[in-house]
């Protein structure tokens, strides 16, 4: 009795570490790739801004690809695949940033080629004391309006006053 007793012990704790083992394996005990998605957009960003969208389109366009991946396995919570996607991503921009510049791509620092999602620069004290100067519409008389012509258009009869009804009488009254 004493060794079926034993088995049955050894049977849970397998259990009980295949369990550990099958939840440590899951993205619960994994870190969030937030670096690792940080510089992968960093890495995209200087892509774009030496034109690697049109000197070199294969590799950024699956460089956005694979980043695309990796923030949906991001927000599904897939951190490890999410790093994963985000390292293959960052690698792919940083070559298309590489074959861009070796075919004479220059740096542009005026921003035509900056992020779309960028922040906008803020504005400065002068620029904001500023108001916009609205255009007033200049009143005209309606006898000076050609689509009026001379004689303006009726006003309609008012309505005459009546008394409202009471409704209808219910039954038995």
């Amino acid at each position: 009795m004493d060794l079926s007793r034993t088995a049955k012990s050894l049977q849970g704790t397998a259990a009980a570490l295949a369990a550990v083992l099958v939840l440590g394996g899951c993205s619960l005990f994994a870190t969030r790739p937030v670096q690792e998605m940080s510089d992968t957009a960093a890495a995209l960003r200087a892509a774009r801004e030496v034109q690697a969208d049109v000197l070199a389109p294969d590799l950024f366009r699956q460089s956005n690809e694979w980043f695309l991946k990796a923030r949906h396995d991001y927000k599904l919570k897939n951190f490890k695949t999410a790093r994963e996607f985000a390292e293959k991503a960052r690698g792919l921009a940083e070559q298309a940033e590489f074959e861009a510049l070796k075919s004479g791509a220059l740096r542009s620092e005026s921003g035509a080629n900056a992020d779309a999602f960028a922040p906008l620069p803020s504005v400065t004290e002068t620029q904001a004391a500023e108001p916009y100067p609205y255009p007033v519409p200049e009143p005209k008389p309606a006898s000076d309006n050609p689509e009026m012509g001379a004689n303006p258009p009726a006003l309609p009869a008012p309505l005459p006053a009546t008394t409202p009804s009471p409704g209808p009488v219910p039954p038995g009254v």
